[in-house]
């Protein structure tokens, strides 16, 4: 199976706008913001760890 890649630089920025905006907003925004910058931070690990297991696992 072949996996397309991910515009990881576009996926970054637009999360980058919305979670500036998210760590104005207060307590709940600051942890949201948080949250999301925690999951851009790993996702380019996540998707190499996926594409390894793709080619390794027979479908």
């Amino acid at each position: 199976m072949e996996l397309p890649d991910v515009g990881e630089d576009v996926l970054t920025e637009q999360a980058d706008s919305t979670v500036e905006q998210w760590q104005s907003s207060g307590p709940v925004g600051q942890a949201a913001a948080d949250a999301v910058r925690n999951v851009v931070q790993t996702a380019p690990q996540v998707d190499s760890q996926v594409r390894e297991w793709s080619r390794s696992s027979r479908w």
